[in-house]
């Protein structure tokens, strides 16, 4: 079970990845919230099962939370997993929890950034950080493995106590599909 921040970045960066998943003879369910049709019938052409969840990125409450919370142990119990894969920080976080609540026994989680929680701009902010922080050190005892794209995002990670060393892998980046992204000139236009 794959839960993302974004239904149609299932397909932009990550299509690539549950494909070679299912090449190895995984089943492949994926949830997340805001999908377009195309990138829906994108995953079902793929064999991959949808399960849409709403929640907003960036907002937090706590009626919001155990909301969203909720509605992630509602798809892991149909689902039923033998491992999840999250990315995005409110998926890795809610993911988590719904995992270990739900008693799946390999979790892991993609850390892409480290996004707008570890701003400092203002008191609110600052609350916020602290909240996520202590969100993210028990989401990552309940993790299997963190991966870090970046270097400086697991430094930072690491430097906060949220998770030891040992449990965390880098990778350099997610890669792209160069047939997509092609390689162009930065130029005048």
């Amino acid at each position: 079970l794959l839960f993302g921040g974004d239904g149609n970045s299932l397909i932009k960066f990550r299509l690539h990845f549950m494909k070679s998943l299912i090449e190895d003879g995984h089943q492949i369910f994926a949830s997340a919230p805001n999908i377009s049709e195309d990138n829906l019938h994108i995953l079902n052409s793929n064999n991959i099962q949808f399960y849409s969840s709403e929640f907003d990125r960036k907002s937090f409450s706590f009626i919001g939370f155990i909301r969203n919370l909720l509605g992630f142990i509602s798809v892991t119990k149909k689902v039923r997993p033998d491992i999840i894969f999250s990315y995005n920080h409110k998926p890795v976080i809610l993911g988590s929890f719904a995992g270990s609540f739900c008693g799946v026994k390999s979790i892991y989680s993609l850390i892409t950034g480290s996004g707008h929680l570890f701003e400092n701009e203002n008191v609110v902010k600052k609350i916020r950080r602290k909240i996520g922080i202590f969100l993210f050190w028990i989401a990552a005892r309940l993790n299997t493995r963190f991966i870090f794209q970046n270097p400086d995002d697991l430094l930072l990670f690491n430097d906060l106590g949220i998770i030891k060393k040992e449990k965390c892998y880098q990778v350099n980046g997610s890669g792209i599909d160069i047939a997509e992204f092609s390689f162009r000139e930065i130029g005048g236009d």
